[in-house]
Parts: structure tokens; sequence; C-alpha cells
């Protein structure tokens, strides 16, 4: 059954105070909200892929004419609104952060040289965000989003960058686990293409091989997670991969 949305009351937004933190929406209030407004699937990840902070003011700011049957394209670019002016207030938090990077100068892609510009961002981290792959990069951009006290953010843009390409790339061997299961073998040198019914060992299974060394080095993810938790420098975090996997530990 839909809502009535001339009974919806207006909400004035309020700016949440500098470094405040905001837990996300509720899922349930999240969901009302879409079916109030009747949002196809676009709009509705798109609302999902904002952070806490946008997403609040979002659901606290939108309305629509009350003669439209259909709002998800205007939801759509009123969405993308809000996070520039959410990551616009956030880097004037920033006052003591080093000006605006001129590494934007450098970049053609406009998208990507306002969030260059956005974050004050250095050479390396450019550098950085243009190695990435196209995917990759629309993912860190779109879900970037540092403390608002954290005065420079480089560091914290490479380890997330790094975590971001983990979880494709886990994505993408998974997808090459599933082709393997499927029996779908390579051709061997002989010319015969063999088919298997077993699926390969799991990660885990060769880690508890007794034949395997108990010495592995730690899960990349689990020491991405900590350069990001300690907010580690590039040297840093080196070194630390210049360690032993006995040292890492």
């Amino acid at each position: 059954m839909m809502l009535d949305r001339t009974s919806r009351p207006q909400r004035k937004y309020m700016e949440i105070p500098r470094g405040e933190a905001l837990d996300a929406p509720d899922e349930m209030a999240l969901a009302e909200f879409c079916e109030h407004w009747s949002l196809n699937e676009d709009a509705v990840a798109k609302l999902h892929t904002l952070n806490p902070v946008m997403q609040r003011r979002v659901l606290a700011e939108w309305e629509a004419p009350s003669y439209m049957t259909k709002v998800d394209g205007r939801f759509i670019l009123f969405c993308v609104q809000i996070a520039k002016e959410v990551q616009a207030q956030q880097r004037s938090w920033h006052d003591d952060a080093p000006p605006p990077s001129s590494a934007a100068s450098t970049v053609h892609d406009p998208v990507l040289a306002q969030f260059v510009e956005t974050w004050a961002l250095n050479e390396r981290s450019v550098q950085k965000m243009q190695s990435l792959a196209p995917e990759v990069q629309q993912q860190v951009m779109a879900e970037f989003s540092p403390p608002p006290h954290l005065r420079d953010v480089n560091d914290r843009l490479l380890n997330f960058c790094v975590r971001v390409e983990r979880s494709h790339a886990e994505q993408a061997d998974g997808r090459s686990e599933e082709v393997a299961v499927d029996g779908r073998r390579p051709q061997d040198d002989s010319g015969t293409r063999g088919l298997s019914t077993a699926p390969p060992p799991s990660k885990r299974a060769r880690d508890e091989d007794p034949d395997t060394p108990h010495e592995t080095a730690p899960d990349k993810a689990i020491l991405a997670e900590f350069c990001e938790h300690w907010s580690l420098n590039e040297d840093a975090v080196a070194k630390l991969h210049d360690l032993n996997p006995v040292m890492q530990r």
C-alpha cells in the first residue's frame, strides 16, 4: 500500500557538529523511505552508496513536487548534490591541511580531477588513483570518506585503495574457482583436455596441510587493515612488508 506523500512532514536539515560520528540510518527506515517514494533499483542503489552522513541528509531534505509520478532521475541527481556538499563540508573541517593540490591540473578526467582537488591529494595519491582499474577507481571515489578530524588523507586513501583492489582480486579469484569446479581445465601438453569433478583445495585446506610450513605471512587484507587503523605512511607500510612472516605476526 502506497503512502500519502502529502502527509510526510517537512524536516529541515541542521548542520552536523564538527567531528560527530553518525551511524547509518536503520535499514527499516531506508526501506520505508524507498517504498514511500516508489524508487527504482538504480535510485535505491545510489542511496545505499552514500555514507551515513549523506544518507541522513537525503532522508531529511528530499522533497519532490506532488504532481511527479516518477522521481528516480531527480532523486539520483539530488543524492549527487548532497554528496558534493558533504564532501565540501568535510574538506572545510581540515583547517590545517595544505592548500588544494596543484596535482589536479595534471588529471584529464574531470571527475577524478574534482576528487583530487576535494581531498587535496598529493602526487603519489594521484598516481595511485590513475593506476587503478576503472571499476576500482569508481568504487574508491564513491566510498572514500575519511574522518572529519583527519588533516591529511593521503595515507588513508592509499590504504583504502589497497583494500578495494584486494577485494576485487578476491572476487575475481572466486569466479575462477567457480569455473574450475564446473570441470573446465586448460589443455595440457599432450593436447588432451581433462575434466575434474572435485573442486580445488581451498586456502584453508592448504594452510592445514602438514607438509605446508606454518610460518606463513599474515593475510594481506589483515595487513592492509592494520596499516589503515594506524594511518601508516608508505615508508612504514613498506617496512612492514619487508619483514618475514614470523616478524610480521
